[in-house]
């Protein structure tokens, strides 16, 4: 199974360069794959709009579907912006044998898994996103729900299925952490584990637009984030979005779901002029792949021992909440700070007085 990261291609133009690297990657008949879409389906351009609108043009799905996608994931912050579109893209998908998961007009749906089977083994998906992302967002919008994590219940969720299916595999797709966070938060750390405790197999994050690493626990993996698959630098808000040069290395895993083993695939993206290129620079198992321990230096810390390496090598540190623990009041009130500081950095954006990356 080939899992990529976040997908915003806004116009058919930058197919060809995201199936060149679908070729390299070796997708075939043989290997299904999941896709985070960053955005839903649209026709229209938004591109100049004063802020990020996040979306993929009409005929990305055919493509999707040439290389035997599976899974559209949509529990991101973006499904909400072209929310008017969300009906003709889950039929556009249907249409083209790609089921979706992360957001539906049924409430008690939204937190149930898709099955697939994978290699003649069958798997279940499920796909959450992280509260804060949606800070500026009413959930549900128009009558559609978005899959917000709720750690408890999530894992009482894959408790419930490892039971009924002792001998599938579970997998977790989550939308967290911040924009360009180079490091996992200690909670979605502890957090992974507590899955695979609880007879998770894969726990793959994304939104960093950044990779964050990943380790092996116990017989899980965990991805704490893949970083873009493919999001146009100086396209999306009228050319402001951008990422530092350190965003451009890209991960997609290959999960060989019958054998439990992982390949690391490598990509660099870049941006001249105008041109967008996605090259696969290396391959690596996820065991021995120098690459994952560079990213990963915490690999086999302790708890204590990662939150001390956290607080020193974090990326953005000031006035930011630790995120420790994704229980008890103090989670709660970080949470509720984060989206106030959040709301301001946004005006501050759409106002042209903050970058909205950097």
């Amino acid at each position: 199974m080939i899992i990529i990261g976040d997908l915003a291609v806004p116009s058919k133009e930058h197919l060809v360069t995201i199936e060149a690297a679908f070729k390299k990657i070796n997708i075939n008949e043989n290997k299904s794959m999941i896709v985070n879409l960053e955005g839903l389906l649209s026709s229209d351009n938004h591109l100049n709009a004063k802020e990020p609108i996040l979306y993929n043009c009409t005929e990305i799905v055919d493509l999707l579907s040439k290389y035997n996608t599976k899974v559209a994931c949509l529990a991101n912050n973006h499904t909400f912006d072209l929310v008017d579109n969300f009906d003709s893209t889950i039929e556009t998908l249907e249409n083209n044998n790609i089921l979706s998961i992360g957001a539906s007009r049924n409430k008690e749906k939204i937190f149930e898994p898709i099955k697939i089977i994978d290699n003649g083994v069958e798997v279940f998906v499920f796909n959450f996103c992280w509260d804060f992302l949606i800070y500026n967002q009413s959930n549900p919008c128009k009558g559609i729900y978005l899959s917000v994590l709720d750690h408890k219940k999530l894992i009482e969720q894959v408790s419930k299925y490892k039971r009924n299916y002792p001998s599938s595999k579970i997998m977790v797709y989550i939308h967290w952490s911040i924009d360009l966070e180079i490091l996992p938060f200690p909670m979605d750390r502890e957090f992974s584990k507590k899955l695979i405790d609880v007879g998770v197999d894969l726990v793959v994050g994304a939104h960093s637009h950044c990779v964050q690493g990943g380790e092996k626990y116990n017989d899980g993996y965990i991805i704490y984030g893949l970083g873009n698959f493919y999001i146009p630098h100086k396209t999306f808000a009228n050319g402001k979005v951008k990422y530092p040069d350190f965003a451009n290395k890209e991960l997609v895993i290959d999960w060989d779901i019958f054998n439990n083993t992982i390949e690391c695939i490598w990509l660099n993206y870049s941006y001249e002029t105008g041109k967008n290129k996605l090259e696969v620079i290396g391959k690596e198992n996820f065991e021995n792949s120098d690459t994952l321990k560079e990213y990963t230096p915490f690999q086999n810390y302790s708890t204590s021992e990662y939150i001390s390496y956290f607080k020193k090598n974090r990326r953005k540190k000031t006035l930011m909440p630790l995120f420790a623990d994704y229980k008890g009041s103090g989670y709660w009130l970080s949470l509720r700070y984060l989206k106030t500081r959040a709301k301001f950095a946004r005006f501050l954006a759409k106002n042209n007085l903050l970058k909205w990356a950097k």
